[in-house]
């Protein structure tokens, strides 16, 4: 015979306690003070659910597309599928604003790391949202990434966040408890900073709510021909117990939901496989021929495109370390040939497990709110509801074993490069959560848990808030420790010095062989779009170590204009500034007027120096390897405005003169407006190797 006992999720019945004061007197109360109960509860759910969608609307509004390299991969693969039918990203990927490092180089060409599933369902939303609104990318890019992120990102979260009430209703009875495990689920983890950027994190965390929404029917389904536990929920309604068919629908869709987890998040193949073990001890029908193979088609899904885009069943970002990460191309090699910053391997393992659990990247020194879950899962044997218990069971072996299998990638200990947080650790986030609620009931009407919940929620609420606009970026607690001093080890490796002081945009006096003159031509706009050359020429002169250099400047429309100058290449490559090195002209004059155009800037000011970097320009196919410099100065001009002016160069040895690229910029200092920029590269060079190269580059381990 069915018990009086029914599922939280028929017909709008929650079997909750109808509460009056439950908290002090544990009685239920009448049906109307039960009905009075449900309201509020319904209003709370309502009101909170409406101030996330305001929170996180805005964040969408506010937060601008192509945010990082990582989003800028599943773009660029969004772009690809729908303009040009291809999973090959070169064409999109050549644009500046849109190359990302989250790829690799697969038979000639190269393609996004990120598994396909997940893109290809992107794509499809940018398909649908070109043909009713027109919009298209790149030109319309933040319209159509907001309108991507508000439909499947935004939406689907409100949906997890009605269903974890659901949840809640289910398994809490102390409505202060159950106020904790919503707000907290609302505002205090880190899947809120990733709803408003393209990313699989978020997606997974919701996938998996729904599925643990759909076993719970499942399990509670089985649970009602067996006692009902003292203490438990009482149902209102026994005719609302679930039946057969609605017991499989749900298996099937719990299935699917794991299935798909697994396709956004490969680890959580460990969850899919722990819930087939429950559905199978549970009904063992529902788990062959529901749940399996529900599960089984989003998987066959993936898998299937992986092999069309892959060629094999292996996805490509499992191939890090390999050619397909690490390559050259036209002299440049791969961002992962010598990555940087936190991508760079320098924490032992047990370094590294400190960081990831109470350090800059830290579960519970970013989100306190989870030492709750751990006191939960330690109270779990004393939780009497059977379904809660398997879940909670549950949790500890996914964190430990997902958090141990990324310790066993020393190769990858980059704490998900620059994220809010552990962000291959945020599809685990809804199994802490259940875990807030032993804890949490045990201790409700303690006024001190609560005063200790209130402020480890505070934290959680402002790491989850601190990057809500931009999740690619360090943690706050990351950057306040490098503030500090403490993490001096993830800054890049400064650049060697030059090997002199340089205060000329031109790095170098070039060594003439057999007399023949060296030249070099930079070419631009200026700020009105004219073209803008300049030609540079080192030319033997009569005194020895004295060359004589012509400089002339060419403005599209007007006659050019030559200087003509003799350097001393001692007191040049001594660090002399241009008053001592420059021998002729002598009349101060001319001097006064042609230093400016030596330096780059208004004011004399040495050059600092930066770590390498790889600069493509007309006068080879092949990239030069460069060094940058640059420097700055503040000058009041003549109506009173405070201007910044700054010259950033990119030295090479390889070319005379020891410049490949010159930009200059002029800045209002007080409003940041920028007033005039100019770029000047080089186009063409003689002699084609340069014999004698006075700048050294150093590049990084």
């Amino acid at each position: 015979m069915r018990t009086n006992r029914a599922p939280f999720f028929e017909r709008n019945v929650i079997p909750v306690l109808p509460i009056v004061d439950i908290e002090s007197t544990g009685k239920p109360g009448c049906g109307s003070e039960f009905a009075t109960d449900l309201n509020r509860r319904r209003l709370l759910d309502a009101a909170l659910l409406t101030v996330v969608a305001g929170i996180l609307t805005a964040a969408i509004l506010n937060s601008e597309p192509l945010q990082s390299a990582n989003d800028k991969s599943r773009w660029s693969t969004i772009w690809s599928l729908v303009e040009r039918r291809t999973w090959q990203i070169d064409e999109i990927d050549a644009r500046p604003d849109w190359t990302t490092i989250d790829k690799v180089r697969h038979e000639g060409h190269f393609y996004s790391s990120k598994p396909p599933l997940l893109t290809a369902l992107y794509a499809g939303a940018y398909w649908v949202i070109k043909a009713v609104t027109g919009w298209t990318l790149p030109g319309d890019v933040t319209a159509v990434s907001r309108a991507i992120l508000f439909f499947t990102h935004l939406v689907p979260w409100l949906i997890a966040l009605w269903l974890l009430a659901r949840l809640a209703d289910r398994f809490i009875r102390a409505e202060s408890a159950r106020i904790l495990f919503l707000v907290t689920a609302a505002f205090g983890t880190l899947i809120t900073a990733f709803i408003p950027t393209l990313n699989n994190h978020s997606v997974a965390a919701v996938s998996l709510i729904l599925s643990l929404y759909f076993a719970v029917r499942v399990l509670d389904a089985a649970a009602c021909n067996e006692p009902r536990p003292a203490g438990f929920h009482t149902p209102i309604d026994p005719v609302t117990a679930p039946t057969a068919a609605s017991t499989w629908a749900a298996a099937a869709l719990s299935g699917f939901f794991a299935g798909f987890t697994y396709t956004c998040e490969l680890p959580s193949a460990l969850f899919g496989a722990l819930m087939f073990l429950v559905m199978l001890r549970t009904n063992w029908r529902v788990a062959l021929f529901a749940f399996a193979p529900a599960a089984l088609i989003p998987m066959g899904a993936s898998v299937a495109l992986n092999i069309a885009v892959t060629g094999g069943i292996k996805p490509f970002y499992a191939y890090y370390g390999t050619e397909k990460y690490v390559y050259e191309i036209d002299g440049v090699p791969s961002y992962w040939s010598n990555p940087t910053g936190t991508d760079r391997v320098v924490d032992s393992p047990l370094v590294y497990l400190m960081h990831c659990t109470i350090g800059h990247h830290g579960i519970v020194s970013l989100s306190p709110i989870w030492l709750i879950s751990i006191a939960g899962w330690c109270l779990m044997r004393r939780t009497k509801d059977h379904t809660l218990r398997t879940l909670l069971a549950m949790g500890p072996i996914l964190t430990l074993v997902v958090l141990g299998f990324y310790l066993t990638r020393t190769e990858n200990y980059n704490y998900g490069g620059h994220s809010a947080g552990l962000r291959w650790m945020l599809w685990i986030t809804p199994f802490w959560l259940l875990a807030l609620i032993p804890a949490a009931e045990l201790w409700s009407n303690c006024r001190y848990f609560r005063a200790v919940s209130l402020a480890l929620l505070a934290v959680s609420v402002y790491s989850a808030h601190a990057n809500l606009n931009n999740p690619w970026r360090q943690p706050w607690l990351f950057q306040r420790m490098q503030d500090w001093g403490w993490l001096t080890q993830y800054k890049r490796l400064p650049g060697k010095p030059l090997p002199h002081a340089l205060h000329t945009w031109f790095g170098s006096i070039p060594a003439l062989k057999e007399g023949e003159p060296a030249w070099i031509e930079l070419a631009g706009h200026d700020p009105f779009g004219r073209v803008v050359t300049w030609r540079l020429t080192c030319e033997a002169h009569r005194e020895p170590g004295r060359p004589q250099v012509r400089f002339v400047r060419g403005i599209e429309g007007e006659a050019p204009r030559e200087d003509v100058f003799i350097i001393d290449r001692k007191a040049f490559e001594s660090g002399e500034p241009p008053e001592r090195f420059l021998v002729e002209p002598a009349d101060k004059g001319q001097r006064d007027a042609l230093i400016p155009l030596l330096t780059g800037l208004p004011t004399v000011r040495a050059y600092n120096a930066g770590t390498v970097r790889y600069v493509r320009t007309p006068a080879r196919q092949r990239a030069f390897t460069g060094q940058p410099a640059a420097s700055r100065v503040v000058e009041t001009s003549a109506d009173g405005r405070r201007i910044s002016w700054q010259t950033n160069l990119m030295l090479c040895p390889e070319i005379p003169f020891g410049i490949a690229r010159v930009d200059s910029v002029a800045t209002d200092y007080a409003a940041g407006d920028v007033l005039a920029q100019q770029r000047m590269v080089v186009r063409d060079y003689h002699p084609k190797e340069n014999p004698s190269p006075d700048v050294n580059i150093r590049i990084d381990p």
